[in-house]
């Protein structure tokens, strides 16, 4: 499904194709670690669920209390196709770029 949104820019809710004017929407939630949700941006073309994107997640924590951390990830295409986090803030208030592991606050 997909809702217009910002003058031709579309927010979908499946992966049929992802061109570089679209936002999608990703529900994958669950009761485990890493369980979660996110917004992903279509950066090329190519863009796929996967690749060629960018992303901001909400992952369920380690602290599997329901406790969930806000994850960054982009693309550097010239080391991969498919994004990594770059910056982590976590549930307790930590904020790392370039870890998934902050050990202290701004």
């Amino acid at each position: 499904m997909a809702i217009p949104f910002l003058s031709g820019i579309k927010i979908n809710t499946a992966f049929a194709s992802a061109p570089s004017d679209s936002i999608f929407l990703y529900t994958g939630g669950s009761n485990t670690p890493g369980g979660g949700s996110e917004i992903i941006f279509g950066s090329s073309t190519s863009a796929t669920a996967v690749n060629y994107n960018a992303k901001i997640a909400g992952v369920r924590n380690s602290l599997d209390n329901g406790s969930s951390d806000l994850q960054f990830l982009t693309t550097h295409v010239a080391t991969a196709t498919s994004p990594s986090t770059k910056m982590t803030i976590k549930s307790d208030g930590k904020i790392g770029i370039g870890t998934v592991s902050p050990e202290s606050k701004l």
